[in-house]
């Protein structure tokens, strides 16, 4: 079974300015992407992405993309401080 492809992040994590939004967005077309910014891993029970997420201080987000009739993609993860 073909694997969705990971989530990418814009900006990649690292040091941003507080207020930074990040988008996250995934090759694979019809693919839903959930995330986490607590440290855990995501799965589909984890917060829909619908927009970008907007950083008010040291965060990591974790994210997968989900699309039915594939294997869901491996993990993103960027720290941002």
């Amino acid at each position: 079974m073909a694997q969705v492809a990971a989530p990418t992040a814009n900006p990649a994590g690292g040091e941003v300015a507080s207020g930074t939004a990040v988008t996250l967005s995934s090759a694979t077309s019809g693919a839903v992407i959930y995330y986490t910014t607590d440290g855990t891993t995501p799965t589909i029970s984890s917060t829909l992405y619908s927009g970008a997420i907007t950083l008010t201080g040291a965060k990591t987000i974790k994210a997968i993309a989900v699309k039915p009739g594939m294997t869901d993609s491996s993990v993103l993860s960027e720290s941002y401080t």
